[in-house]
Parts: structure tokens; C-alpha cells; sequence
């Protein structure tokens, strides 16, 4: 799954005035390029924590804004780093593990969604905690009211709910989302998949020194990765050939 970006500020997208659909019908999050689906639809949600809203994009050949509904974050601004800071993490997540109310407390009203954070991005910087939930409540909704969980009205995360699919549906946290013109997101889209594709095709053909260019600053890791891969390679091929 990859990702591309839409900016929405406390008072409607950014250069956007509110309420104008035209316009805003020509952006999307630059935090999202794509969506690896079998099958079309796909979708993804995207939290801004500065306007509190949660959006949901649906993917057919590009990204369309199907929903945006208020949210809560986090009553601590900043990116989560420890357990118990009261902020809510930054970057992009997926969903491991659904309860339905039965299985709640009533502080999650009536469903939760358990997200992946720490993922290894965070482990890589050292952030810690646990619990990072997309779920319901049974209170009125404030901004910058929970723990750090993300948080919406029972009636809107029921709604949600259909679109989300566990280990595939992706959740996309940032402070501010940018955004950008439908063009962009889709020239950057086919560059990033053409350049995947000619990655893919000099890594299991054999053909170093275009694996190579692939990278700006090929270092130790790069050459251990090939390495390892030119080791297994001719096994590879076989494999292929027999199915």
C-alpha cells in the first residue's frame, strides 16, 4: 500500500474556501499515492489532528473522497513518543484487530479498531506505547480529548466500519494534511509504481549495476541485500518456471 495528500485546515481545505466543492474536488492528500487492491474499490482514511476530522478516499484508478467526519485526537499536540503522553502517534498505520461492543468497555462506545503503531518506522526512532484505537464513544465529542486513541461519534465510526479491512485498510495520521491537484498525485503515482517495477525487474534478473542506480547513496546494506539475493536466485528462477 502506498500513500498521497490532502491538506484540510480547522476551517476547510487549505486555499480551499469553505464550502466550495469545485475546488476542493481537485485536491487530495499528497500523503496518499496509491492503493495495492486486488479488487476495486479500496479505501483508506486520513486523520488531520489540526482541523480533527477523519476522511475516507475511496481508490478506483485514483483517489476520491467518499466521507470526512469530525474526530478527536490526542488532548496533547505533538507525536507520540512514550507510554502515557497523552499524544497520538503520526504516520501510517493499519488495522489488526476489531471488537464490537459486546467485547467493549463503555469508554469505546460501540466498536474499536486496534491499530499496528508501534510500527517499525516508530521502533526505528525509538517511540513507544501500546493501544493506539480508532473507536466509538458514549460521551459528547471534543476536540483533543483522548489518550491518544482516535476517537468518533458512534454513529460515524458504525459508518466506517464498512470500509475497513484488517491488515489491508490503511489509516494515515498527520498534524496537517497538504494538499495537492489530482494531476500531481497521479504523475507521482505512475512514476513511483514505474520505478517499483524497474526495481523489481533488475533485482530478480540478475542485473546489478541497474539495481544499483536505483539508489542514491547504495552503502552496506544495499550490497548485503543483493547479495543475498543473488544466493537464492537460481532457486528463484526454477520456482518460477515450475508454476
Amino acid at each position: 500500500v502506498g500513500f498521497l495528500a490532502l491538506l484540510a485546515g480547522p476551517h476547510g481545505l487549505a486555499g480551499t474556501p469553505p464550502g466550495d466543492g469545485s475546488l476542493e474536488a481537485d485536491l487530495l492528500p499528497a500523503c496518499l499515492i496509491g492503493l495495492s487492491w486486488e479488487q476495486t474499490p479500496g479505501y483508506a482514511l486520513v486523520v488531520e489532528k489540526a482541523s480533527q476530522t477523519l476522511s475516507v478516499y475511496e481508490w478506483k484508478d485514483g483517489f476520491t473522497r467518499k466521507h470526512r467526519f469530525p474526530c478527536s485526537t490526542g488532548e496533547v499536540s505533538g507525536k507520540k513518543e512514550r507510554v502515557g503522553d497523552r499524544k497520538t502517534p503520526e504516520g501510517g498505520y493499519f488495522f489488526t484487530r476489531a471488537f464490537d461492543k459486546r467485547d467493549l468497555g463503555p469508554i469505546y462506545g460501540n466498536r474499536a479498531f486496534v491499530t499496528d503503531y508501534p510500527n517499525f518506522l516508530d521502533k526505528k526512532q525509538r517511540r513507544d506505547g501500546h493501544d493506539i484505537w480508532l473507536h466509538g464513544t458514549n460521551k459528547p465529542l471534543k476536540p483533543r480529548d483522548s489518550n491518544g486513541c482516535v476517537v468518533m461519534e458512534n454513529r460515524d465510526i458504525d459508518l466506517v466500519a464498512q470500509y475497513i479491512q484488517l491488515n489491508r485498510t490503511p489509516i494515515i495520521i498527520k498534524e496537517d494534511v497538504h494538499m495537492v491537484p489530482k494531476a500531481v498525485c497521479l504523475a507521482q503515482y505512475k512514476d513511483l509504481t514505474q520505478f517499483l517495477s524497474d526495481w523489481k525487474q533488475a533485482f530478480t534478473s540478475g542485473d546489478k549495476a541497474a539495481f544499483m542506480a536505483r539508489y542514491e547513496t547504495p552503502g552496506p546494506a544495499t550490497e548485503a541485500l543483493w547479495r543475498t539475493w543473488d544466493e537464492i536466485r537460481p532457486a528463484w528462477k526454477e520456482a518460477q518456471l515450475a508454476v
